[in-house]
């Protein structure tokens, strides 16, 4: 038998491993990829005004 800290008890809830399943295939399917640095500031210069 293993203890688990109170502080990290929370890591082994269902919940919390179905979140950390969802979260670990959105990596997979989402790659990180280069960011257009100009592109965004555009994009959030648009969103700001409206």
């Amino acid at each position: 038998m293993r203890d688990i800290e109170d502080v990290d008890a929370w890591l082994h809830t269902p919940e919390m491993r179905e979140r950390l399943e969802a979260a670990d295939a959105w990596m997979a399917a989402n790659p990180p990829a280069e960011t257009d640095l100009d592109a965004l500031a555009r994009r959030l210069e648009t969103q700001a005004e409206g």
